[in-house]
C-alpha cells in the first residue's frame, strides 16, 4: 500500500444512502405530467408492471452481470402501455428518481472529500446503476455540491457492471494512472474490493452505518477495512507522516 493520487467510490452506500426507497412514490410523482394514459391506468397498476419488467428483463440480464440503461426501461414500459409524458427522458427520470427517494449523505463524506482536495488526491465515481451518468451527476453535485470528481462512470453507459474489470480499467485510462497509484472505495467485498483488486487498484471497505456487521474475514486479499471516512482520513495521515506500524 503507497499513498495514492487518486481515490475512486462507489456511489450507492458509500457517498449516498437511499433511505425509504419507494417505487411507487415515485411513480405518483411522474402522473402529474402524464398526458395520455389510454387504459386509464393506476399508479399501483403502472408500478406492478414495472416491476415485472424488472424481475423478467432486467435482473436475469444483471444476474449475468449486463447493466440496461433507464432511457431504453422507460421507454418500454411506458409505449408499451400507451403512455405519454409531457417531460424529456431525463426530466422522467429525475423526477422519478427524486420522488423515490431523497438521497442522503454518509456521516463524514463531506470532510472526507475536502481532505483529499486539500491534499492534492484526485477523485472519481464508478458506479452500477441503471440511472443515467446525467441523474446521478446531478444528484451527488445537489447533495456534495463541493466535491470535484473528475469523472463519474456509470455500469448504464458501457452495459457491464461491476465487478467487471473493463468499468476499472476505463477508469484507469480517464484518470491517465497506473493501478498502483488508485485506490477505490465501496461497501461491498465481491463487487467493489474484489472487483478493483483484479485490476491491482488498491480497495478499502467501507463498512457503513447499515452494513457494519459485514464479515471481512472472508477477505483473503490486501484491503483496508474501516467503518468510518474519519478512519481513512488517520490512515492517510499517518501514511503522509511515514508511519506505517500504526495502521497495518
Amino acid at each position: 500500500m503507497k499513498m495514492p493520487k487518486m481515490i475512486l467510490f462507489d456511489y450507492g452506500d458509500t457517498l449516498l444512502l437511499e433511505p425509504d426507497y419507494n417505487s411507487l412514490r415515485g411513480t405518483k410523482a411522474l402522473m402529474r405530467y402524464m398526458i395520455k394514459n389510454p387504459l386509464n391506468l393506476s399508479a399501483i397498476e403502472i408500478n406492478q408492471h414495472s416491476k415485472q419488467l424488472w424481475e423478467n428483463i432486467c435482473q436475469p440480464l444483471r444476474d449475468q452481470g449486463f447493466e440496461f440503461h433507464n432511457f431504453c426501461f422507460q421507454k418500454l414500459l411506458y409505449e408499451s402501455l400507451g403512455i405519454e409524458f409531457s417531460l424529456s427522458p431525463i426530466q422522467q427520470e429525475q423526477i422519478f428518481w427524486n420522488a423515490t427517494t431523497c438521497g442522503v449523505k454518509t456521516e463524514g463524506i463531506e470532510e472526507l472529500l475536502e481532505y483529499l482536495w486539500n491534499k492534492e488526491i484526485r477523485t472519481g465515481v464508478i458506479s452500477n446503476i441503471s440511472f443515467s451518468s446525467q441523474s446521478l451527476k446531478e444528484r451527488i453535485n445537489r447533495l456534495l455540491p463541493n466535491n470535484h470528481f473528475e469523472f463519474i462512470i456509470t455500469s448504464s453507459d458501457y452495459m457491464v457492471r461491476k465487478p467487471n474489470h473493463l468499468l476499472f480499467e476505463v477508469a484507469l485510462k480517464k484518470a491517465g494512472l497506473f493501478a498502483s497509484d488508485v485506490w477505490f472505495c465501496g461497501d461491498l467485498i465481491e463487487v467493489d474490493c474484489k472487483g478493483a483488486n483484479q485490476v491491482g487498484i488498491y480497495s478499502v471497505l467501507y463498512r457503513n452505518i447499515i452494513k457494519n456487521d459485514i464479515d471481512s474475514e472472508s477477505i483473503n486479499f490486501d484491503c483496508l477495512v474501516i467503518n468510518d471516512w474519519q478512519q481513512l482520513i488517520t490512515v492517510l495521515n499517518t501514511m503522509h507522516f511515514g508511519n506505517k506500524d500504526d495502521y497495518l
